[in-house]
């Protein structure tokens, strides 16, 4: 009898520790649960993280604090051109930002936008509606915008985002930025639910915490079928 006693003891101790170790692990999983479960209400696919700290943790540079638009960074991801969360479509290699007097304009190789200084898109072009030209480097000088290929150089035309040869021109070109990772906000949940935000480790964490879910709900099974036999 002690023995048995003893037995149940023991299991019950530790069917509470497992379980104040699990709490946090299934509360959790329930938020991250109901948060993914909602993705499309929130957007998660489109909201990019931001922290310094989890973009360091994945790898990601941030790029250029200065390419800000109406205070609001701009930058050129594998997932295309973003002003904030504004989706600009693609970009290969962001060639420049230039800041005219009322306007700004956005040079991708096959990629040229006319913003207003609001952020607003006014106008674009691009290999879809009629750019030929693969552009390599872009500047300005004077108010006005060059952009250079394999073969010569071009003023733009902002009235009609239209391109004429350039006789002369600035040779202080603007240094490309290379695209960038764009971490989004439903990765990061997708990751922190699975434990690959803790790289290989933590998905067998992840797998072990479950496995201790299925001894918790044992435990519990047999502490239930104990009592409801000394109840009879």
């Amino acid at each position: 009898m002690k023995k048995k006693l003893h037995w149940r003891l023991w299991l019950l101790r530790w069917h509470r520790r497992i379980g104040i170790v699990l709490s946090v692990f299934l509360l959790w999983m329930l938020m991250s649960g109901v948060l993914l479960n909602h993705g499309d209400d929130f957007d998660w696919d489109k909201k990019a993280i931001s922290s310094d700290f989890w973009l360091t943790w994945y790898g990601v540079s941030e790029g250029s604090n200065n390419l800000v638009i109406a205070n609001k960074v701009l930058t050129v991801t594998d997932n295309g051109l973003y002003l904030a969360e504004q989706n600009l479509g693609d970009c290969s290699l962001l060639l420049g930002l230039i800041h005219l007097s009322d306007q700004v304009v956005i040079a991708c190789p096959q990629h040229i936008l006319l913003l207003s200084k609001a952020g607003e898109l006014i106008d674009q072009v691009d290999q879809h509606i009629g750019l030929q030209q693969i552009f390599t480097a872009t500047t300005s000088e004077n108010g006005t915008v060059f952009l250079q290929d394999n073969k010569a150089v071009y003023r733009l035309n902002t009235v009609d985002l239209s391109f004429a040869i350039a006789a002369n021109h600035p040779n202080n070109w603007l240094k490309p930025v290379l695209p960038s990772a764009r971490i989004s906000m439903e990765r990061w949940l997708l990751d922190a639910h699975s434990g690959r935000l803790f790289g290989r480790w933590g998905v067998w964490i992840v797998d072990a915490l479950a496995l201790l879910l299925g001894v918790l709900v044992f435990s519990g099974w047999a502490l239930a079928k104990k009592r409801h036999q000394r109840m009879l």
